[in-house]
């Protein structure tokens, strides 16, 4: 998140990026992802057995 932040953060007191929502759309769901995948999945997550 922060470097999604640090993005914004340029665009709104330096000079823009070319492209800026795309990096910080591409920055925020690869932080959305990672936080997806680290969640518990129940019992399955931890032992590996459906049930």
């Amino acid at each position: 998140m922060s470097i999604t932040h640090s993005l914004l953060a340029r665009g709104r007191f330096r000079a823009p990026l070319p492209r800026a929502a795309l990096y910080i759309l591409a920055t925020y769901y690869a932080v959305l992802w990672l936080i997806a995948c680290s969640v518990e999945r129940g019992p399955t997550a931890v032992t590996g057995e459906q049930g």
